[in-house]
């Protein structure tokens, strides 16, 4: 049974360790226990962008 179903996370914080930090996550649900996703985040120091596939699975 088909879910495919998307969802969209955005983070803004504030730490005294890394300063300010905005992320952002963008993921399409394929099946009930598939995703695959984007990333991204942004640091004053650092920034980094990836992809990913998340499965999940239990009792």
């Amino acid at each position: 049974m088909p879910v495919r179903t998307g969802y969209l996370e955005a983070q803004a914080r504030a730490s005294t360790l890394t300063g300010v930090a905005v992320g952002l996550e963008a993921g399409l649900r394929l099946r009930g226990n598939l995703a695959l996703f984007g990333a991204a985040q942004w640091t004053l120091r650092e920034s980094y962008a990836g992809v990913g596939a998340r499965l999940t699975f239990g009792l």
